[in-house]
């Protein structure tokens, strides 16, 4: 009995132990995604140094992809803070237009790499000012929709929205969707 016990105790960690490392290879290739285009937006920025234009072009689209790097390093701290079951949400007033006019900034890049179309819809929220965890429902929000750019065919199309399903005085329910 004992010894059942512990074969299913080191069962369990061996299991925990790939998902760990299975986690860190993938986020290692998503980190790459936005780093490389910092690098690449910054060298651009400094060969056009001369075009204010192009350099305010190139320096907004690496800040865009820094705040995506940051989202994946908080998504890394963020796993670890679940592990421990130290994770707290942090609500804020919000929104819901802002986080979903970012969320289309962040990801549009990459469906235009793929070719794809990307089209964020909020118009079906009739109260857009929310109290929530902005930054965790950046990170939800911007997993699911890489995710179906990642999975879905060059050429393809990628439709995020939200709409607001109720609404009383002090309260309202909101669902997200990713069409893919």
């Amino acid at each position: 009995s004992q010894t059942v016990l512990l074969e299913e105790a080191l069962q369990r960690a061996e299991k925990a132990n790939r998902a760990k490392t299975s986690f860190l290879t993938n986020m290692s290739h998503d980190i790459r995604t936005p780093m490389n285009a910092i690098m690449g937006f910054t060298n651009l920025a400094l060969e056009n140094i001369e075009n204010p234009e192009k350099v305010q072009e190139f320096l907004s689209k690496a800040v865009v992809s820094s705040k995506h790097l940051l989202s994946l390093i908080n998504d890394i701290i963020d796993m670890s803070h679940i592990e421990s079951g130290k994770l707290q949400l942090e609500e804020s007033p919000c929104s819901l237009e802002d986080i979903m006019r970012e969320l289309s900034t962040i990801m549009h890049g990459q469906a235009e790499t793929k070719q794809q179309s990307f089209v964020v819809d909020y118009s079906a929220v009739t109260n857009t000012k929310v109290i929530c965890d902005k930054l965790r429902l950046h990170q939800v929000l911007t997993n699911v929709v890489g995710n179906a750019i990642k999975f879905t065919p060059v050429g393809g199309s990628v439709y995020a929205f939200v709409h607001q399903t109720s609404a009383t005085d002090k309260t309202a329910s909101y669902e997200f969707h990713v069409k893919d």
